[in-house]
This record gives C-alpha cells, sequence and structure tokens, in this order.
C-alpha cells in the first residue's frame, strides 16, 4: 500500500488541521506532514517525555533555529509551521529521500549523519529499535 498517508481516508481521522498541513508542508503530498504528526502526536497538542511540543512534537531547541519560540510552538497553527518547515529541511538535506527525511525527523539529523557516515550508509537494521518501527509504521503495507 505504500506510505500511511495514502491509509488517511479524509473523514477518519481529523481533518482539523488540513488547511494547515496543505499550506505549510513543502514535501511531496501535504500528506506527509498529516502522517507524521499523526505518528508524533495523534493530532494533540501535547507534551512529549523529552520535553517534544504539540502536534509535530517539536523540540524546543529545534524550533529556536527555526526561529520559533517555546511559546509559539504552543500554538497549533505555529507548530504545524514549524513541523513542515524542519521535515522540508530534512527531506532537501537528505537528497530529497523521503525515508532519510522521516528518518532524519523522528531520530534527529545529527544522529543520522553520525549512523551514515560509522555505516558507510544507511544501514536500517543497526538503527534504534524505536527508530526502524517509526519508518515501518509510516510506511506500512
Amino acid at each position: 500500500m505504500g506510505w500511511l498517508c495514502r491509509q488517511l481516508k479524509i473523514g477518519v481521522f481529523s481533518e482539523h488541521y488540513d488547511e494547515y498541513f496543505k499550506l505549510y508542508c513543502k514535501v511531496k503530498d501535504w500528506k506527509v506532514c498529516k502522517s507524521v504528526a499523526w505518528i508524533e502526536s495523534g493530532y494533540g497538542m501535547v507534551i512529549g517525555a523529552k520535553g517534544e511540543l504539540g502536534i509535530m512534537q517539536i523540540m524546543p531547541k529545534t524550533g529556536e533555529i527555526l526561529g520559533y519560540t517555546k511559546a509559539q510552538l504552543l500554538i497549533e497553527e505555529l507548530n504545524i509551521a514549524c513541523g513542515c518547515e524542519h521535515l522540508k529541511n530534512m527531506y532537501y538535506k537528505y537528497g530529497s529521500v523521503l525515508q532519510l527525511a522521516i528518518i532524519a525527523y523522528n531520530y534527529g539529523g545529527a544522529n543520522l549523519d553520525m549512523h551514515i557516515a560509522s555505516n558507510n550508509g544507511l544501514n536500517f537494521s543497526k538503527l534504534p529499535k524505536s527508530v526502524q518501527e517509526y519508518w515501518n509504521y509510516f510506511y506500512r503495507d
């Protein structure tokens, strides 16, 4: 079947944020960002165990790098805008390879860079199990 967003049927999951995903997602299809949000938070404005914020589960440091304050990351639209921008940056950093962008979004770009350098490329089986599961959930059949 392919990536999760192909399975996100309109009306089945929340359409509340679709206008923001359509506006801010610059990676392939706006449903890519919607899928990431579903995996990250189930579309909830939540605070994660490691301090990740909002629908897109943005780390405050990542938000800061992209020009967003912690307070702004607690605003739904701005959280989605920041998450979409971060995913777009990862997408282009990794040569428009969606798998690498999604893994980098979850694992962190610096962690992925170290993994690629120490394994002479992506070695999926050597990624942490949680990262493998994240990608497999995103790209499920």
